[in-house]
């Protein structure tokens, strides 16, 4: 596979796809999303033709073959979301994790060090021990931020007020100033 951390998550997945003998089919989902960013804003008429777009989209695929999503707030808000319902969403990272359950010996240590950002959306999905878990298996040492911890993203706030971010994330940056690791997580 190469460098994995030199690679985005979404171009990872063909690739774990691949290893596993799995065939998956990449949608172009440009123009449609989880409506989470409308909601945050409450901005609810947005969010409804969101929805409504996303779903026609959605529509022309089989309702039985899961989708796999590749950023975690958005898994949460599909699947939290009634109007969804119908489809099979899973996080990459529940698709990860039961790969490896199913296949543990595919799964080398490959790295020293990573540090791993506690994200809210891995604890409101619950997904952060199974996380650590596959991070476990790839490295020596995995360091985890503490949960109280902010990213500092605020949804989509960083985007436009990058001193939210900076402040935010001050802590982080000094805590981790004098360590090194092979892969941020995030």
């Amino acid at each position: 596979m190469g460098n994995p951390s030199q690679k985005d998550l979404f171009e990872i997945i063909p690739l774990i796809a691949k290893e596993f003998n799995i065939n998956i089919h990449i949608i172009n989902s440009t123009g449609y999303c989880c409506s989470q960013p409308y909601e945050s804003k409450a901005f609810f008429n947005a969010q409804i033709l969101m929805q409504q777009k996303t779903m026609n989209f959605l529509n022309q695929f089989n309702h039985k073959i899961p989708i796999i999503i590749d950023n975690t707030s958005c898994s949460y808000a599909f699947k939290k979301n009634e109007i969804y319902k119908n489809f099979q969403f899973i996080d990459s990272i529940e698709w990860i994790y039961d790969l490896y359950k199913k296949y543990p010996n595919k799964f080398n240590k490959i790295y020293d060090k990573i540090y791993l950002q506690n994200l809210c959306s891995l604890q409101k999905t619950n997904l952060t021990n199974k996380l650590i878990e596959i991070l476990e298996q790839i490295s020596n040492q995995i360091d985890v931020s503490p949960f109280s911890e902010c990213c500092g993203f605020a949804g989509d706030k960083g985007m436009f007020y990058p001193e939210i971010l900076q402040s935010s994330t001050r802590k982080i940056k000094n805590r981790l100033k004098n360590h090194t690791y092979d892969v941020y997580s995030k």
